[in-house]
């Protein structure tokens, strides 16, 4: 299979750039990431090219960033011709809008897992002990997930659809379990420590990815202690009356 001929793209100053790069268009504007979104395959076949395109371009994206990770790159790591890669994403960006949305949906999952609804009454400290390291874990294991985050915020600003998705869905859950565990907070107040809890953890996320490892373990021991202290006092202030 041969890839389809491109012409050269060029640079502001109208000079040709070399085969297959691409620099980055202007900033977009939050909707238009909706816009971006990748086609949905029709068959299992498909899903999996997908997925194999996808797993390409985050290792392109580990090792050059995503200002330098072309189309052609990403094919050639796929296995895959351009013009396979278009049937899927129209542009690049739908391919940076597929990897936002695929780390949204790790991320949610991570978060799932380490807040089931049985440790909803778990003591403070522990349970964001769970918490932050099921985060961390992700973010060591995944180093490419706080470069997509960045590419996607240069790309569409930090309104971006993925990243809006992400974020209302973990404080969805978050309002839920402020619901049951501290019934007699007010809806304002719940909307606010669910911002709180998720905002915080979401910024050490991004902090510890640009820190050394013994500096990033201490971020997020302070973290657990933080927030543990915040539920603390809550639980006391507005948890469960004692029947008693």
């Amino acid at each position: 299979m041969t890839a389809r001929t491109q012409r050269s793209p060029k640079a502001k100053n109208g000079k040709e750039l070399p085969p297959g790069a691409e620099h980055e268009p202007a900033a977009a504007s939050p909707a238009a990431a909706e816009d971006e979104s990748p086609r949905e395959p029709r068959q299992d076949r498909g899903q999996r090219r997908v997925e194999e395109i996808l797993d390409a371009a985050a290792a392109v994206v580990l090792e050059v960033g995503w200002e330098a990770a072309t189309t052609q790159a990403i094919a050639e790591r796929a296995g895959a011709s351009v013009g396979s890669l278009f049937h899927f994403f129209p542009t690049r960006d739908a391919i940076l809008v597929g990897l936002g949305r695929r780390c949204a949906r790790a991320m949610f999952e991570a978060n799932e897992r380490a807040m089931p609804p049985e440790v909803v009454f778990m003591e403070p400290h522990l349970l964001f002990d769970r918490v932050v390291k099921a985060q961390a874990e992700l973010a060591q294991s995944s180093p490419v997930f706080s470069r997509i985050h960045e590419a996607l915020k240069r790309r569409f600003g930090p309104n971006a659809g993925p990243i809006c998705e992400l974020d209302e869905a973990l404080y969805e859950r978050v309002r839920g379990f402020c619901g049951v565990r501290l019934p007699r907070l007010t809806p304002e107040q719940r909307e606010a420590s669910a911002r709180l809890m998720v905002g915080v953890v979401s910024l050490a996320m991004e902090q510890a990815a640009q820190l050394p490892q013994p500096v990033a373990r201490e971020l997020f021991s302070s973290v657990t202690e933080m927030l543990a202290g915040h539920l603390a006092a809550a639980d006391a202030r507005y948890g469960p009356v004692d029947p008693a």
